[in-house]
């Protein structure tokens, strides 16, 4: 697990000897290594680079004509760029303070780019492999006839839907990284959300395969169940994070895969999680019988379905006419858009 006692994450040792041994390899001699003093600056730098940048950052302003796709590559590709210099003028900053005043170095006399695009790289593969969390929105306000917010961007000629999740950062909680993103993302109060799940020791986990590098790996994910009236909160959703756009998706392939959300070692969905949610709190099995019933003539049951392959992380024609019935039918789940329009 890589949580320490307090529930907060801390990222693996194998990420920090790889940043170690490449600040020595800059900014050190051959037969020696760097301190732990400069090992815990780089360390704590590389967050603090990426949070500059968005901070900072003006794209959407004055690219209005790029689809949400494109700005998310040109955004990618912006941030590279940033967080290599600034982690060259890092490393030029940790060899100037090891240097005789004489043999000090300017930023743009200094060679340590090569090795800044290596931290940087290994920054970005440890944030892909890290743990994600996140929140599902569900109305339970009329029995039988439950809603579910899903959220969607466009990627790879795909339309994508999934529930509000994000990557956790060093010394956070499961919590307080699902408070987090659910305000970054939807615009919801960070503490409201996180009154809502903060006692909560016990979120659902999901370990979701993933392809990095051309490899299959598994990433943890975790998620917390809310219980909210729609009529009661109020979105107002990053653009950064979200499509808000109106466009026609009617001839995209649809997936699923983040909304179910399937256990990659026990096929187990997420579906199943919110069903029982709502039958625990309904005190009866309306929800779950339903959706079984619904399901009675599929050719695969949900929990048989393979959602991941070797080439892509989409469904089949027929798995997305089973999500459909999820969605549209099974437990009077209505999914909406952000303009009120249902999915299906």
């Amino acid at each position: 697990m890589p949580f320490d006692t307090n529930n907060k994450y801390y990222p693996p040792d194998t990420f920090k000897t790889n940043i170690k041994r490449y600040i020595s390899k800059c900014i050190c001699s051959q037969t020696s290594s760097c301190t732990s003093k400069e090992h815990q600056k780089v360390l704590e730098q590389l967050p603090a680079i990426e949070n500059d940048f968005y901070d900072s950052y003006k794209f959407l302003n004055n690219k209005q004509d790029f689809t949400f796709e494109e700005k998310n590559i040109l955004i990618a590709d912006d941030m590279k760029n940033y967080a290599i210099a600034r982690v060259t003028d890092l490393l030029c900053e940790l060899y100037n303070r090891r240097c005789q005043k004489s043999k000090k170095l300017a930023a743009d006399e200094f060679y340590g780019e090569k090795t800044a695009k290596a931290i940087w790289k290994e920054r970005c593969k440890e944030r892909e492999k890290c743990p994600r969390g996140g929140i599902v929105l569900l109305s339970c306000e009329k029995p039988v006839n439950e809603r579910i917010v899903l959220i969607k961007c466009n990627r790879n000629d795909c339309t994508n839907y999934g529930h509000s999740k994000g990557k956790i950062e060093v010394d956070e909680t499961i919590q307080e990284c699902s408070a987090r993103e659910g305000s970054e993302e939807l615009g919801l109060p960070r503490d409201y959300i996180y009154d809502q799940i903060k006692n909560n020791n016990h979120p659902i986990k999901k370990t979701v395969p993933y392809k990095l590098d051309g490899l299959t790996t598994c990433v943890e994910h975790y998620y917390f169940i809310i219980d909210v009236s729609f009529e009661d909160i109020h979105f107002e959703l990053n653009e950064y994070e979200i499509d808000v756009s109106e466009n026609d998706d009617s001839e995209k392939y649809a997936n699923y895969y983040m909304v179910t959300c399937t256990n990659f070692t026990v096929a187990s969905s997420l579906i199943w999680d919110i069903l029982k949610f709502v039958d625990d709190k309904n005190g009866n099995k309306l929800a779950s019988d339903k959706y079984k019933h619904i399901h009675r003539y599929c050719q695969r049951k949900l929990n048989e379905i393979i959602l991941f392959n070797n080439q892509h992380q989409w469904w089949t024609t027929s798995d997305i006419a089973c999500a459909n019935k999820i969605y549209s039918l099974s437990l009077s789940f209505i999914t909406h858009d952000w303009y009120g329009n249902t999915f299906f």
